[in-house]
Parts: C-alpha cells; structure tokens; sequence
C-alpha cells in the first residue's frame, strides 16, 4: 500500500498546536519582562504589577489596527511556538516521569523505563514481545528487554515506538494518519502544560517577593496563581493519559494492520 502525503486537515492542526500555546507563551514572556522591568526599576519594597507590561504590549499591538495588530500578534506566536515546541515537549515528559514515578506501583521502576513510550507499561508481557517481532521481521535488528523494562536495540529513537510509526505509514496510512491525530492532541496538551508550570512558577514568584518585601500581594496575582496551579494540575494528568493512549493505540494499530496484511497474502 502506498503512503499517502500528509493530509490538509492534520497540517491544520499542526498550525494550531504551534499557534495556542505560542501566543499563550508570548504572553508569558512579555509579562516576565514587565516582572524583570520592575524589579530592576523599582525601589523595595517591591509591589509587582505583572500585567500592566502585558496590557501595554497589547496596547502597542492594537495602534497599528485591528488587522495588522492581529498579524504581528499571529507571527510572534507562530514563530515563538514552533521555537518552543521541541524544548516543550522534553519539559512537559520531564516533570511527567516524577509524577509517574509516585504511583506504588513504578517506585522501583528504572528511570528512563518511566520516559516516553513507557516501556515498563508493557515489561514481559506478550503484546509487547508481538510488537517486538514485527520489529524484528520488518528490520532484521532485534530489540531486547531486562527486567527493569530497559529496551536495547541498534535501531535508532525511541524504540519499539520509533519504528512501529513508520511502519504503519507504509503498511496502514489510514491507522497511522489516526496515530498522528493523537500525537497532535498529546502535543497540544504538551506546550500548554509547560506554559502553565512557566506560569505558575512566574505567580509563585511575584508571591515570594511580596511575602519578602512585607507589601500585600495583588489579589490579580493571587488569582493568577491558582488558576495557573488548577490548569498545571489538570493538563499534567491529561498530557499523561494522552501519551499513554497514543503509545497503546500505535502498538495496536500495528498488529492490526499486520494481522491485515498477513490476511490479505493469504487470500
């Protein structure tokens, strides 16, 4: 079966997982100048006033009209997002691993076990050891596993979750196009996750100053606060069941389409 280009609709969604949390990051980064600004500009005790940088900014953007504001607005966000994602995405699987590691269950688990794909999910079991010889079979390099769920292999990235991608795009575009649907939504629930914690540690900072300079904190920063802690707490669990749901349903999708094929030969 021919693989098939990448469709229109999922390049879409691509755009808007670099676009959402690029302009929420831009955000971000204009207010934590304004903190810097007045840190270095004001004499302590310091009150923070994080946001008037951040209206001022949108102020700025609103000057040059409606539309070329928007423009501006929409290329710093695409250009911050697309820089971004990558280093994103390693800080959100990061804080991840300590999370997962609370669980009883994987407290004795290796480290790099609890990283993506999550090998030690699936250590000794015979769904992965299927997904192993499929490997095996389509690349001729074998894969193997300890006890502690530590893959080896010579086949380069993340394996077996490596190959078993390409693989279905050359066996199955339709089961991979439906992978790349996930990987989008787990990408997405990703940056916004690490652009929360951002938040939350920039909220906790303002706080921390306050509390040091005896000055009352602003109630916005409070609020600021919380909702940065309520939405890190929330997309933290989201952006693990997502990755695990993208690993389970790629494995799957994979024997699916194998068992297919081989069905296919046959008849």
């Amino acid at each position: 079966m021919e693989p098939k280009i990448r469709t229109i609709p999922l390049t879409i969604f691509d755009i808007f997982v670099i676009i959402i949390p690029g302009s929420l990051w831009l955000l971000l980064l204009v207010t934590a100048y304004g903190i810097l600004v007045d840190l270095k500009g004001s004499n302590i005790p310091h009150q923070l006033a994080p946001f008037s940088t951040t209206v001022s900014f949108l102020k700025y953007l609103s000057g040059f009209g409606t539309g070329f504001g928007s423009i501006i607005f929409f290329i710093g966000s695409l250009i911050i997002g697309y820089s971004l994602k990558p280093f994103s995405m390693q800080i959100a699987e990061l804080i991840i691993i300590p999370i997962t590691k609370l669980k009883s269950a994987n407290r004795k688990a290796y480290f790099k076990s609890l990283e993506f794909p999550f090998p030690h999910r699936f250590t000794g079991g015979n769904f992965i050891s299927s997904i192993f010889e499929i490997v095996e079979h389509a690349t001729g390099y074998n894969i193997t596993e300890d006890a502690t769920g530590k893959i080896k292999s010579d086949l380069p990235g993340r394996q077996p979750f490596s190959t078993v991608k390409r693989l279905l795009r050359l066996t199955s575009p339709e089961l991979w196009e439906d992978g790349e649907r996930m990987e989008i939504e787990a990408r997405m629930t990703g940056t916004l996750f690490s652009a929360f914690v951002f938040s939350f540690v920039l909220s906790l900072f303002c706080i921390t100053v306050s509390i040091k300079d005896s000055v009352v904190t602003n109630t916005l920063v409070w609020v600021w606060f919380l909702l940065s802690l309520i939405f890190t707490i929330i997309l933290a669990q989201g952006f693990l069941k997502l990755r695990k749901r993208e690993v389970d349903y790629t494995y799957l999708n994979i024997l699916l389409a194998t068992k297919h094929e081989s069905k296919q030969e046959n008849d």
